[in-house]
């Protein structure tokens, strides 16, 4: 440890109980987590190379942590002797370059701070940033991975387990290394993302820009159950416009009026009121919303449009296939039916909230990821709701519910469902949440028997999807990887390994199933 604090300096280690315990548990539940020795957290891309390389020559293994958002394990110690690395100090937007359209941000940048120190260039990352980007950083969403496109991710920092500092793509070379080019050769980047921590420690990374669109449309739909509304993203997604779209269940239809979204909604209903030729029900709709009122009244499962384009011609052309599209798989029945399009307009105006991780009442909340080819993701949602009713008896006794995110991409469909139940909330949730939420979730008791019952849902739900053909992202702990590798591929990803992290140190228990 002397070794580490003299890079970091003392103030920068840290080795109380309360410290320890914070840094090591993230927003699930770990039976086989441990205490690391410190928690350490340097400052610069040579100071995490060269606490790595002294951790790794004490035989200590070394944990990264980004923001603290992971569900899945991914910063969670699972061996005695180790350390955490807390990357928040790795904040510098390094260089925004406008005319070759990229920005090199430190690992530890919020996605949130990324957006805000490109107000004004006309421009906007080209990977997706998730939902909780107001406090998830750059390193820790391309350690996890994310089910939107990486070919957005030009070019990588990682320090190694042998402290040294590799850099990818064009930015590696020795001559002008300019990181505008991901594919200079064999793709390294590619190896360091999703890769959970466990190849190396991303200090910095270079992402392509693009303009902001300078037009966008929205749309909502209604559907009755979820085998319709899968059918009708299946058919939007396979335009191929730039868009985003997401899809809810009953009762986050019901929900995001007044959670997460219920500012957002309700300032912009009271300024599309004052707008002249609104229709009646639209107008009656945006009143509802305006007085804090359920305007999704009724609806069950909803679908969510945000399409993008250059021109308010082109949205609307756009808007007209993904309503031909919807149409022709719904039919004439009640599935596909238009409804009010406050939601997307709110995820626009409000592209970041955390609000979500707990249920409306402060329930505890897991969700399960699961992407699948479009021609299975049917089957998959039946299979999903018959898993969830084989265990409706004992959910329902011990006040457990499950839920669902739905948000296709082009060439899949992300499957997310999750489960709520009424146990303790966690000091890393009450951090993140307002001050009034907190003050409302504080002192939740803990319920040891529907948290041991969660745990065997997610369990089951993962086996379902698996055999429904789907993979994961945010692997890290909790969804199978190494097993699930035919033999020629697993022994590649095992010398990999072994080429890279020798010691096998490096985030031990990521991707190790």
């Amino acid at each position: 440890m002397n070794r580490i604090e003299a890079v970091v300096g003392r103030e920068h280690l840290h080795t109380d109980p309360v410290a320890l315990q914070y840094f090591s548990r993230d927003i699930f539940f770990w039976p086989g987590a441990r205490l690391p020795r410190a928690v350490v957290a340097p400052g610069t891309a040579e100071e995490v190379a060269a606490v790595v390389r002294a951790a790794i020559d004490a035989g200590l293994a070394v944990v990264s942590r980004g923001g603290g958002m992971s569900y899945s394990g991914g910063y969670v110690p699972h061996v005695d002797e180790s350390i955490v690395l807390d990357l928040r100090r790795l904040l510098r937007i390094r260089e925004i370059n406008p005319g070759d359209q990229y920005v090199t941000v430190e690992a530890g940048s919020t996605w949130l701070t990324l957006s805000q120190a490109l107000e004004g260039t006309g421009l906007r990352p080209v990977f997706k940033p998730p939902y909780s980007g107001i406090h998830s950083t750059v390193g820790g969403a391309l350690s996890q991975g994310t089910a939107d496109e990486m070919s957005g991710i030009l070019a990588l920092e990682v320090a190694l387990a042998n402290g040294e500092l590799l850099r990818t793509g064009s930015s590696a070379r020795r001559d002008d290394p300019s990181p505008f080019f991901r594919n200079f050769g064999p793709d390294l980047a590619g190896l360091f993302i999703a890769d959970g921590g466990t190849l190396g420690v991303k200090t910095a990374a270079t992402i392509a820009l693009e303009p902001v669109p300078r037009a966008q449309g929205y749309a909502s739909f209604a559907f009755e159950s979820f085998e319709a509304i899968v059918t009708a993203m299946n058919a939007c997604c396979r335009l191929r416009l730039p868009m985003r779209m997401m899809g809810l269940d009953p009762r986050k239809s019901q929900n995001a009026p007044r959670v997460g979204f219920r500012d957002a909604i309700q300032t912009l209903a009271k300024v599309a009121l004052s707008q002249p030729n609104l229709g009646g029900g639209l107008r009656d709709a945006l009143g509802l919303a305006a007085a804090g009122r359920n305007f999704m009244e009724g609806v069950q499962w909803s679908l969510h449009i945000t399409a993008e384009a250059v021109s308010e011609r082109a949205i609307e052309d756009s808007l007209a296939l993904y309503r031909e599209a919807i149409r022709k798989v719904s039919g004439a029945g009640p599935d596909g039916r238009e409804i009010p399009n406050l939601l997307p307009m709110a995820l626009a105006a409000k592209p970041y909230s955390v609000r979500g991780f707990l249920g409306p009442e402060g329930e505890r909340w897991v969700p399960t990821n699961a992407l699948l080819p479009f021609s299975r993701a049917v089957q998959a949602a039946t299979d999903v709701q018959r898993y969830f009713d084989s265990q409706r008896a004992r959910m329902d006794a011990l006040g457990i519910w499950e839920s669902y995110m739905i948000g296709p991409r082009h060439g899949f469909m992300l499957l997310e469902p999750s489960f709520y139940w009424r146990d303790e909330v966690s000091r890393l949730h009450l951090d993140h949440l307002d001050a009034a939420s907190a003050k409302r979730f504080r002192g939740a008791a803990a319920n040891p028997e529907a948290r041991a019952f969660a745990m065997q849902l997610r369990a089951g739900l993962k086996e379902v999807l698996d055999a429904a053909g789907a993979v994961h992202v945010q692997l890290a702990k909790t969804y199978a990887y190494s097993s699930r590798l035919d033999p020629v591929a697993h022994g590649v990803w095992a010398s990999l390994k072994q080429a890279l992290d020798p010691k096998g140190l490096m985030n031990p228990g990521n991707l190790a199933s």
